[in-house]
């Protein structure tokens, strides 16, 4: 298979801490090629004591 063409990714996270608490987002954006503007992401919760 081949796919012509150009394609963009663009990657952002933000990670906060309070106490033994931390919450980190992350997330990002393709188009182009095969992809079609496709959105994905995370949440990571944690607890540390």
């Amino acid at each position: 298979t081949w796919v012509s063409g150009s394609a963009v990714l663009a990657e952002f996270g933000v990670g906060i801490e309070k106490g033994g608490w931390g919450v980190t987002l992350g997330g990002n954006w393709t188009d182009g090629g095969k992809f079609d503007s496709m959105f994905g992401g995370q949440v990571n919760v944690r607890y540390s004591w």
